[in-house]
Order: C-alpha cells, then structure tokens, then sequence
C-alpha cells in the first residue's frame, strides 16, 4: 500500500513538473517528458485504484524516466562543479535534484517491482495461469 501511495504522490508531482517545463521552454524532450509524466500519473492512479497490468508497466516506466534523467542531472552537476563561477548558477540545483531524484527512484522501482510478484496471483486468469 506504502508503494502504491508513494508511486502516486511522486507521479502527481512530477507529472505536474513536467507540464509546467513543456509550457514554459516547449521544446521536443520537454514534451516527451510531459508525455510521460502524464503516462506515469495515468498508472499510478490506475496502479491506485485498479492494480492493473498496465498500470504498473506505466508506473515502472516512470520511475525508470526519473532515475534516468535524475542520473543524468547528477552527473551534469558533477563535470560542471569545477568550472562554476557563480553560486546562482544552478549546478547545486543539479546536484541536490538529482541526488533527490535518485534517492526517491531506486526505492520506487525496487518496491514496484516486489509488488508485481504479489499482483502475479491476484491478476491471474484462470487457476493455473500466471501473469
């Protein structure tokens, strides 16, 4: 329940994040991130609500964007550290967003995925199918 909750708080705001960027600075990777983040809002509630198929591959996908692009940030940050000039200049913003973004995505996908072993049983079809 801890999993399905979280995945829904994390997906609302980073759905809404994504959003407002894609409306601020409309560029194709804004858009593609809006797109998922709507797709991962979509299945966490549908992961909520429903415990679907679906929804978790949906909700999987978005916890994966978030650990890439987190990682990516992080790395960002790192090259760019030695060669700041300014304190304003955003590469803390880097760092600590994606550090934060990590720490919120490997326990995300790690529980998304031991939840999909306990739906395994409860989304079967029939008594000796497994999904």
């Amino acid at each position: 329940m801890i999993t399905r909750a979280l995945n829904l708080v994390v997906a609302f705001v980073t759905g809404f994040i994504a959003l407002a960027g894609a409306a601020h600075d409309p560029d194709i990777m804004s858009w593609i991130l809006a797109g998922v983040g709507l797709c991962w809002l979509a299945g966490g509630l549908g992961l909520y609500l429903v415990k679907g198929r679906l929804a978790w591959c949906g909700s999987l996908l978005g916890a994966g964007t978030m650990l890439a692009v987190s990682v990516s940030m992080l790395v960002e940050g790192i090259k760019v550290v030695p060669f700041a000039q300014d304190p304003t200049d955003g590469t803390g913003l880097l760092l600590v967003v994606g550090t934060l973004g990590i720490f919120l995505s490997v326990p995300l996908i790690i529980g998304l995925i031991r939840l999909r072993k306990d739906m395994a049983f409860v989304c079967s079809i029939g008594p000796h199918t497994l999904v």
